[in-house]
């Protein structure tokens, strides 16, 4: 379903952009362990790239979000308290068919790198979560409502975890919500991404493509 007119003129220019998790351990075959299906995987990639250069075309807020824990203390991992991920590590996630690897995907790590063809420039905003959502316990509201941003396009890895929490509490903060559909992925598989996007289009906002987005941007790139 394309975008409502009437959400395009009343937000788009009040806009922001956000990338979530297109990190190496996701989207990069010869590094990553939680990977999205390789042909999903370049296909959303390629789609980022495409989203990446029309928003800096149009000189729209474009912010980076990217999930990794700290490096071992001696005491331990501190970001490591989920009581089900320390369950599920070791055993095989549905939908992926590999099991769950903690530990790996910390700071400075190869894993944690955001993929260098999707990379921030310009000084593009990087938020880092410990969690699913972009909003827990990040300043990733406070970075939107400096800019005066009063709409939020995502798009990224996983549909049905990071994207989907942080559209949920994108929604519970007043922010319009769109989802770029063929710029996200799950490595769970494509029934967890197509439930996620029925669940955003069901009772959160709109889910849109990078086509349309694109569209949609032209005529601020050429004002």
């Amino acid at each position: 379903m394309p975008l409502p007119q009437e959400i395009v003129d009343t937000y788009l220019p009040r806009s922001a952009f956000i990338q979530i998790d297109m990190q190496r351990r996701h989207v990069d075959p010869d590094v990553g362990y939680h990977l999205v299906d390789a042909a999903k995987s370049a296909a959303i990639v390629k789609s980022s790239e495409k989203i990446l250069a029309a928003v800096r075309d149009a000189d729209r807020p474009l912010i980076h979000v990217a999930t990794y824990s700290r490096h071992e203390s001696p005491w331990g991992f501190s970001d490591a308290g989920s009581p089900f991920w320390r369950y599920q590590n070791g055993k095989i996630v549905p939908g992926m068919g590999r099991p769950r690897q903690m530990g790996k995907n910390v700071e400075g790590s190869k894993f944690a790198e955001i993929l260098p063809a999707l990379a921030p420039q310009r000084n593009e905003p990087v938020v880092i979560k410990k969690r699913y959502s972009g909003f827990y316990q990040t300043d990733l509201e406070m970075v939107l409502r400096g800019l005066k941003v009063e709409m939020v396009f995502l798009w990224g890895v996983n549909t049905n975890n990071c994207v989907l929490a942080t559209a949920y509490d994108a929604f519970s903060r007043d922010f319009c919500v769109a989802v770029i559909s063929d710029a996200c992925g799950s490595m769970n598989g494509d029934e967890y991404h197509t439930s996620a996007l029925k669940q955003v289009e069901a009772a959160l906002g709109f889910v849109t493509s990078v086509d349309e987005v694109v569209s949609k941007l032209a005529p601020a790139r050429a004002a």
